[in-house]
């Protein structure tokens, strides 16, 4: 009996009437070295007769611990016009790519930690959805491993070598089976807001850049709801409750509530600044944080939240990814969507964020109740993996003795204590001994 998937298992070709030529401005993708997968044979001259998508504006991420191939692959389809995002660490990929979905992931299948499969799973249960098509890139044909990557979702399985025309391909049939999935569009327009450029889309809600409808000049963040999700409970309770703390809040680097409404089943809100890059994006693209941003960092977020536990709110999500960088250059809190009572236990309508290397861990076993002490433990790990520059860093790493001055180490120690009690009591503390701090490089 034929195997139905044999080009993806055997020699991984495409049938002829998919295969597409490489452009001539491209010829030397012939020049990646075969660690990546280069295909030995160039594919036949033929057009395909499918319309084929403007790349533009198309996010595509890799996952690959190898940097050379990362850097490469990354190339390459930027080349195209591809927008693309590139770790190295899956860890790392799990918590950006469920909180700002890409148009497609492409994930390599042999990484030390997680493999791609593991990552696609890992996804599957963060987002509780398959969210974004997945390809895995492998060298492994094995039919085990392949429909097991299937019963996960994983939309192709691309087997080591992959010719770069035929990598497209594969790209734009993911998304255009994806498009061909998806419900009501976004209105243009929301609350007087024309929608411009998306700036981030999660599990919940996308972000969009927006202008006033009469004061074009004016320029705003809206975050709606995705329409795929909009008759789930969830993802509504979720974009409602950041909508209700956001109401209860007055601080500059808490973002303001302007409006909210409903259009149709799209709950949506304006606040007064656009978010456009989380810290965990500007430390990737700039690299790691000199001690005196690193300082600001603690301060502009230690100020957010004192104000947040002043309102009786936890935030309990604390990441690289739900920190941003508004375009005046002030650090913020972006999302809030897992606010939660202080004082009260859990209850059945909160939610409750997966455990990441972020969560405190008196949060992660479930023991105690809501303490402002866990986000400022959150704040002191993000901190620290701002100031290397990579995530996972050690508190007692020697390098990290050598990038930061003692004072400013104190303090980062008593942040991330394994226990509540080691920790600065409160945000108002945490503020009193970073205004001590000298003048830092």
């Amino acid at each position: 009996m034929t195997n139905p998937r044999w080009h993806l298992v055997r020699a991984n070709r495409l049938s002829e009437a998919a295969r597409v030529p490489d452009p001539p401005e491209l010829l030397e993708i012939n020049q990646i070295p075969r660690s990546l997968g280069r295909s030995s044979e160039p594919p036949p001259e033929y057009v395909s007769n499918v319309p084929r998508p403007d790349p533009r504006g198309f996010r595509i991420a890799l996952v690959d611990d190898d940097k050379v191939t990362l850097t490469i692959l990354a190339g390459t389809l930027r080349r195209r016009g591809y927008r693309v995002r590139t770790f190295q660490d899956p860890e790392q990929a799990l918590d950006v790519l469920s909180r700002d979905h890409p148009d497609v992931a492409i994930c390599d299948m042999q990484m030390p930690g997680i493999t791609g499969l593991e990552l696609v799973q890992r996804l599957q249960e963060r987002t509780k959805s398959r969210p974004f098509p997945v390809m895995i890139l492998s060298s492994e044909g094995d039919e085990k491993i392949l429909a097991e990557a299937y019963h996960w979702g994983v939309t192709d399985y691309l087997v080591k070598p992959v010719g770069e025309a035929e990598l497209v391909v594969k790209l734009e049939q993911a998304a255009a089976r994806q498009r061909s999935r998806l419900p009501e569009a976004i209105p243009r327009e929301l609350g007087g807001y024309e929608l411009q450029d998306e700036v981030r889309r999660g599990e919940a809600a996308v972000v969009f850049r927006a202008v006033r409808v009469l004061s074009p000049d004016t320029v705003r963040a809206v975050k709606v709801l995705r329409p795929d999700v909009a008759g789930e409970t969830e993802p509504v309770l979720k974009l409602r409750r950041e909508i209700d703390v956001l109401a209860a809040c007055d601080h500059p680097s808490i973002p303001r509530l302007l409006a909210s409404g409903l259009v149709g089943r799209l709950l949506y809100y304006v606040s007064d600044d656009v978010v456009p890059k989380t810290l965990g994006e500007h430390v990737r693209e700039k690299g790691r944080l000199s001690p005196s941003h690193a300082a600001r960092l603690l301060r502009e977020i230690g100020e957010a939240l004192k104000h947040l536990h002043s309102r009786r709110f936890l935030h309990g999500d604390i990441t690289p990814e739900t920190i941003g960088l508004k375009e005046s250059g002030l650090y913020a809190i972006a999302e809030m969507g897992s606010a939660r009572w202080l004082g009260s236990p859990p209850r059945d309508d909160e939610a409750v964020p997966a455990p990441s290397r972020y969560t405190a861990p008196e949060l992660a076993d479930g023991q105690r109740r809501p303490d402002p002490r866990s986000d400022l433990y959150a704040l002191g790990i993000c901190t620290l993996d701002s100031l290397t520059g990579r995530p996972g860093s050690a508190i007692d790493d020697p390098k990290l003795a050598q990038m930061v001055p003692p004072e400013l180490a104190s303090i980062l120690v008593r942040l991330v204590a394994r226990t509540p009690e080691a920790r600065f009591p409160d945000g108002a503390s945490l503020l009193a001994a970073l205004a001590a701090l000298p003048d830092l490089p």
